[in-house]
């Protein structure tokens, strides 16, 4: 399983344009990166594969804690 947070460093080192994203390691800090992000979210686990524990979509405090809970047991910290 791939780390997508490496993989978006990674993109940016080589000048390919990548949405805003930041690694969250728990719910509140999953809804201060949303809120800095602003609009609707993705939140999804580091590692994995094939969609696993990823929302879409997700906008409000309780909605990014609800995708943070869904997304950590896949892979811990969570991107969002």
């Amino acid at each position: 399983y791939r780390d997508k947070a490496a993989t978006v460093a990674w993109l940016r080192q080589l000048g390919v344009p990548v949405l805003r994203s930041e690694r969250a390691a728990d719910a509140e800090a999953a809804v201060a990166a949303a809120e800095r992000i602003g609009g609707a979210v993705v939140v999804k686990p580091t590692r994995g594969a094939k969609g696993r524990g990823v929302s879409i979509g997700i906008e409000g405090a309780e909605a990014v804690r609800a995708a943070y809970r869904h997304a950590a047991p896949a892979g811990g910290t969570v991107l969002v």
